[in-house]
């Protein structure tokens, strides 16, 4: 990579990104953890039987936040071809900062 593929070039680099930190998560795992570790699955009738149980009750749990993290995303995905249409790589990219630069210098802290 030469460093000006601009657009195409972020999204490459923030997927390599992920990925190395998905493998030395899964390195660390699989090496070198002490207290969490991998097991292997039990194949009994019971044991998936329980295991597909605690999925249920996991995804039960987990539903709305699935539904707004996925609203979210289609916002941000809409948002982004919005403002490419309109203003381009450039405008896409002042928007972005400001915007997370208005999140992280200027919404006040809360009380503690």
């Amino acid at each position: 990579m030469r460093g000006d593929e601009g657009l195409k070039g972020a999204a490459i680099a923030t997927s390599i990104s992920c990925g190395v930190g998905g493998l030395m998560v899964l390195g660390y795992l699989l090496l070198g953890a002490r207290t969490l570790r991998l097991y292997r699955l039990k194949w009994s009738v019971k044991s998936l039987r329980l295991s597909l149980r605690n999925v249920g009750y996991m995804a039960r749990i987990g539903l709305a936040t699935f539904i707004a993290e996925v609203a979210m995303g289609v916002m941000m995905v809409s948002g982004n071809y919005m403002f490419m249409s309109y203003l381009g790589e450039a405008g896409v990219a002042a928007f972005s900062i400001g915007y997370w630069r208005r999140i992280y210098y200027f919404e006040p802290e809360p009380l503690r």
